[in-house]
């Protein structure tokens, strides 16, 4: 025969019944906030490095002792078109003077829950270009 032990009502096992569960459901919580955080900021970083490749790969284009925005701007938008789904509504500006060329991309980042993360990269440099020698 077996005898059962009475538990006193005032003891600590009874008073933490059911903590367990509830520790574990905010440490899962936090566990999951925590990635999907994650998760987001590598989708802005995809999208950014998408634009700065894209950016760079125009500037070369604007750059260029023959090259003009025209051909930037293209070029930058063949690279995004090979990256596609990182950055989203791209535009593409290009300005080329005779000393200087910039390109600036800007768009938005992909989002795990609609919040829409602006990405606006801009890349500039010198344009190539032929200096006689008495200059």
């Amino acid at each position: 025969m077996r005898t059962r032990i009475k538990r006193l009502p005032g003891r600590k096992a009874e008073r933490e019944r059911g903590s367990v569960s509830a520790e574990v459901v905010l440490v899962i919580g936090l566990v999951m906030v925590v990635s999907f955080g994650a998760i987001q900021y590598a989708l802005d970083a995809f999208a950014k490095q998408a634009a700065r490749s894209a950016a760079a790969d125009g500037l070369a284009a604007a750059e260029a002792q023959d090259g003009d925005a025209r051909t930037a701007t293209l070029r930058a938008g063949d690279m995004l078109a090979q990256l596609t789904g990182d950055l989203h509504s791209p535009t593409i500006t290009v300005k080329r003077t005779a000393t200087e060329a910039s390109v600036t991309i800007t768009g938005t980042a992909s989002s795990l829950f609609g919040l829409t993360q602006r990405v606006t990269v801009t890349e500039s440099g010198p344009v190539e270009r032929f200096l006689g020698a008495d200059s």
